[in-house]
């Protein structure tokens, strides 16, 4: 019984074997069809298996645009209400002015620009302006004001503006300083006003009145205009002003 037992126990075990043996073979045939069909093309040609991988995506920093200037044209007064406003300062004398216009026409001396004969209140003389031209893109015109604290000035524009356009200034600025302008460095001039677009239409003797920031108001004793564009945006070449008045707040 012993031996029959034993040839039993080797039977099974043997089959089991066989089993197992037969298992590993299906494994190993299966693991291979599928490895063929997975490069198999339709054309029964075969190809290297692709390995797919996802790029590496960099965001690129933004690219900053500067935003367009956006200038707002001055809304000076003038016409009706230019009186009344005018009324409403005192106005500081303007001494000593110089302007560095290489050619004056006829009698437009810069001494005009302040003589008070200005073709709008004062019609006598009207023609007594500051004229001239040949400039190379820039007119300065300076002047003394002793410890003056300016809130405010004006424009009236040539006799003729109306009728001989392109004359007037378009663009300026305005800056204060309490040293000499003889010695006078570019630090030590401050800036009170700047006008880019004017507002100015010409027209004939036509008054055009500005405001000083409050921020800007301080005393000083010394002032120069850079004007730097006329009407129409071209680079200054002549200018021409009947009067510039100067104001301080009324007491």
């Amino acid at each position: 019984m012993a031996l029959i037992s034993r040839k039993v126990n080797q039977v099974k075990i043997m089959k089991q074997i066989r089993i197992l043996a037969l298992i590993m073979a299906l494994i190993l045939v299966t693991s291979f069809a599928i490895a063929c069909s997975s490069n198999e093309k339709t054309d029964g040609t075969t190809s290297a298996t692709t390995v797919k991988t996802t790029p590496k995506v960099t965001t690129a920093e933004p690219i900053e645009i500067p935003p367009e200037e956006n200038i707002t044209p001055e809304t000076p007064v003038t016409d009706d209400a230019f009186t009344a406003w005018h009324e409403g300062f005192t106005v500081v004398p303007g001494l000593n002015p110089k302007c560095d216009l290489p050619t004056v026409w006829g009698d437009g001396t810069i001494t005009n620009i302040f003589d008070g004969k200005d073709g709008y209140f004062n019609t006598t003389d009207a023609a007594t302006k500051l004229g001239g031209g040949d400039a190379s893109g820039l007119v300065t015109l300076t002047f003394e004001a002793p410890n003056s604290t300016l809130v405010a000035y004006s424009f009236i524009l040539g006799n003729d503006s109306g009728d001989n356009t392109g004359r007037s200034p378009e663009a300026w600025c305005f800056y204060g300083c309490n040293v000499d302008p003889a010695t006078a460095q570019d630090d030590d001039w401050k800036l009170i006003d700047e006008v880019q677009i004017s507002g100015i239409v010409d027209k004939n003797a036509a008054p055009f009145g500005y405001t000083i920031d409050t921020d800007k108001q301080a005393t000083y004793s010394y002032y120069k205009i850079e004007f730097y564009e006329n009407l129409g945006g071209s680079a200054i070449n002549v200018l021409q002003l009947n009067e510039m008045y100067l104001y301080a707040a009324k007491a």
